[in-house]
């Protein structure tokens, strides 16, 4: 059996369902989106679901300025058709303890030319930004206006009953098995239940995105880390509360959700680097407990500014695999060497924050060839040649990229 589509996209976390819906919007009239389990069951459905200004944190230029500041706007006006997914325009309140020194909190979210709507606010605004401090305890922090959070599963959720009301067509539980290629051309893709044909192909499957690129000899220098988000029993935390980031407590983020706190931290001991040159499995259900042990240990240390932290009795977890490059930045653009095949990945932990405006910019690439919400230069796939052969180096490049922006 075959089918046919002017436009396939593979995987539909967060990053798949924003690229299927902008392909919709951009005007293209057949689009199938194809899933192997049910959407956004996969990292998505681990994310935090913090939206915010990362670009000046991490380093990054004008390019993700433009896609953070359309996400803001894309996520609203989507609620604001009715679409729930826990939107709030919290804000971002990056805080600081008395006892942190200066430089913890990055300057860069004061430059008033990228990021005007950042001010500085003491303690006693803190304290009434967030109301679940320890006022005693805390320095003060920076608030950015803008952005704020959503529940990412939901978030994608929406984004694919959007795609569908334009008529788009969502295939669950119909993994892809390999692409379909006529000489140096991908054509279409072949599934359990038969083929499909198509002129373009974009691939949005993650940490697993790699599995699929073997079949045109492509690998994207990108290599798949294990992050963990810990929800408490609700703690009567405040829904107004910002995005919260305390970078002294090895990069400690929270939010509400449900009265309780969605929280995480970076972690270096297992299962974070399991998978960096091994076959990522097909879910994180089965992991090591070990990353979640020692987040819970940071939230404890966190307790002195956030007393939250160190009364919660229960606790649910979940694990994602989000993919990371070099240097930190997007994968999105055109597959080198093979005409119609795209890729939308490398999220960097950045994937709810970046997806509206990642997800239109290659559909702006697949329709067009040419990125309108920002330059697409900076992502391309191909950008490193064969500079990181395994995914260990790239490991280490993130590491020091990431270091170097957040220190500098």
């Amino acid at each position: 059996m075959s089918e046919r589509a002017d436009a396939i996209v593979v995987g539909g976390g967060i990053l798949g369902a924003s690229t299927a819906l902008h392909l919709k919007l951009q005007g293209v009239e057949r689009v199938v989106l194809l899933e192997r389990d049910g959407l956004a069951q996969g990292t998505t459905a681990a994310g935090g679901g913090l939206v915010g200004m990362a670009s000046p944190l991490l380093g990054w230029g004008p390019e993700e300025d433009a896609i953070e500041r359309y996400g803001f706007g894309f996520y609203a006006e989507l609620a604001d058709r009715g679409h729930e997914f826990g939107w709030r325009q919290t804000g971002m309140l990056l805080a600081a303890t008395a006892d942190a020194p200066p430089e913890v909190l990055p300057q860069a979210l004061l430059d008033a030319e990228r990021v005007p709507e950042a001010r500085r606010v003491d303690a006693a605004e803190a304290q009434e930004l967030a109301g679940i401090f320890d006022v005693d305890a805390m320095a003060g922090g920076i608030y950015v206006a803008s952005g704020g959070r959503l529940r990412a599963q939901e978030a994608a959720l929406a984004l694919a009953r959007r795609f569908t009301e334009l008529g788009g067509v969502v295939d669950e539980r119909r993994p892809v098995t390999g692409l379909l290629r006529d000489g140096d051309s991908v054509v279409g893709v072949e599934t359990p239940r038969g083929r499909v044909h198509a002129e373009s192909v974009v691939l949005a499957a993650g940490p697993w995105t790699n599995e699929l690129l073997a079949h045109v000899g492509f690998r994207a220098p990108m290599v798949v880390l294990i992050a963990t988000r810990v929800l408490t029993e609700p703690l009567g935390v405040p829904p107004t509360l910002p995005a919260l980031m305390l970078f002294e407590f090895d990069y400690l983020w929270a939010r509400e959700e449900g009265g309780g706190l969605l929280f995480g931290s970076n972690y270096e001991c297992t299962p974070r680097y399991a998978f960096v040159d091994e076959p990522t499995p097909p879910r994180f259900s089965e992991l090591p407990i070990n990353g979640v042990l020692q987040t819970q240990v940071v939230g404890k240390a966190a307790a002195r500014a956030i007393p939250a932290l160190g009364r919660y009795e229960t606790a649910t977890v979940a694990h994602g695999g989000p993919a990371y490059t070099a240097d930190t930045r997007g994968m999105v653009g055109a597959i080198p060497g093979v005409e119609g095949l795209f890729m939308v990945g490398g999220c960097n932990e950045c994937g709810v924050t970046h997806g509206p405006g990642f997800g239109r910019l290659v559909a702006e690439l697949v329709t067009t060839g040419r990125g309108g919400v920002a330059d697409a230069a900076p992502f391309d796939p191909g950008r490193f040649g064969d500079r990181y052969p395994d995914g260990a180096s790239i490991a280490s490049a993130r590491s020091v990229a990431e270091d170097h922006a957040v220190s500098g």
